[in-house]
């Protein structure tokens, strides 16, 4: 890792935020190396920069926000920090986009799009975007490309876009055409009601950062002359748990991701199986509501209907006689987009946790 030279005020150049504290400005010629993986902490950061002035603004100030959250603050706590601060998003502003690379042979973000492709090109699972925004790019980098992390900015489309080696040879062939991500409604025509966004039924409750969050990732299959076998400097990141909405996957995450206490309170309620189940599976927010609010829903339905039939016979025996209750159960959640396999399976789950000990 070379450090510039004093006399280039008009060159690009690389600095680095976060990590260990210096007394000197770390400015370097070239992208520095940085160790990635979902077991390495979310900073430092390294950012390119036009000139040596604009490299010591924007250092200094980010440094003023960083600093103050700690030597190893969490990803959502620095996407927090970020987005409260109103000079973050003032921020290098004159530029168009930005290209954030997570997973590359240099991390960092870039100002040209080509030079961020290239550090994807020979990467098994390269991970990288292009932003419209510099606090975007941030985020996606404190967040290791986790979309669903990162706060909407009002106009999604076009915000955060993913990026692929093949971009490059795109915008050769057709440089009019900007590369962007599907719509919402895109992918709804082309991979049919699966993948459609969760029609939820409307709450006073905030969700967080998962709230209606679609997050589609292109995976190519290895070809045959792939190996199987990851190598000892292979930096593909491992997936660590999956995101999921009722429907299904909306996103991965190659760390832990911070649990909320809302979200433990609710799954407890359900039974330590049912809490365990959720929690591996990676249901946001939203969802775990709507699965405690169902189950409650129908227990005391149950309730009252086995008290009606008790009244009329004057027999408690006939309670919930006939009625299967994994099937009312995966109806109910079949409703959010839940498959009725899984419905079914959660139910035992619930019913497992919430048996009375002998």
């Amino acid at each position: 890792m070379s450090s510039l030279k004093e006399n280039t005020t008009s060159e690009p150049c690389w600095i680095t935020i976060g990590g260990p504290k210096s007394t000197k400005v770390p400015i370097f010629n070239y992208c520095p190396s940085m160790r990635i993986g979902r077991d390495k902490p979310p900073i430092p950061v390294a950012i390119e920069c036009r000139s040596i002035s604009e490299a010591l603004s924007v250092h200094s100030a980010l440094s003023a926000v960083i600093d103050t959250l700690g030597p190893t603050p969490s990803s959502q706590k620095l996407i927090d920090a970020v987005y409260r601060s109103q000079l973050v998003l003032a921020m290098l502003a004159y530029r168009e986009r930005f290209y954030a690379v997570v997973v590359g042979s240099r991390v960092g973000i870039y100002i040209s799009k080509s030079d961020a492709i290239k550090q994807m090109k020979g990467m098994s699972y390269p991970k990288a975007a292009s932003t419209r925004t510099f606090r975007q790019a941030l985020a996606y980098m404190f967040a290791k490309g986790i979309v669903s992390l990162i706060p909407s900015e009002g106009d999604a489309e076009g915000s955060i876009n993913p990026l692929n080696v093949g971009d490059a040879e795109q915008d050769q062939q057709s440089p009019s055409i900007t590369s962007r991500s599907p719509s919402r409604r895109e992918v709804e025509d082309t991979q049919g009601e699966a993948s459609s966004s969760v029609e939820q039924p409307s709450s006073p409750h905030s969700y967080g950062s998962f709230d209606d969050d679609v997050f589609v990732e292109a995976r190519s299959s290895p070809s045959t002359g792939d190996s199987l076998s990851l190598s000892a400097d292979d930096t593909a990141p491992l997936v660590y748990t999956h995101i999921r909405n009722l429907r299904g996957i909306i996103g991965s995450a190659n760390q832990p991701l911070p649990d909320n206490t809302l979200a433990k309170e609710l799954r407890a309620s359900l039974g330590k199986y049912a809490d365990y189940f959720i929690h591996s599976q990676g249901f946001e927010l939203r969802s775990i509501k709507i699965i405690c609010h169902e189950y409650r829903e129908m227990v005391e339905a149950r309730s009252a209907a086995d008290a009606r039939v008790a009244h009329t016979s004057g027999d408690s025996s006939s309670r919930g006689k006939n009625v299967d209750s994994a099937n009312v159960f995966s109806m109910r959640m079949a409703r959010y987009g839940m498959p009725v396999a899984d419905g079914r399976f959660l139910y035992y789950m619930i019913s497992l946790g919430n048996r009375p000990s002998a």
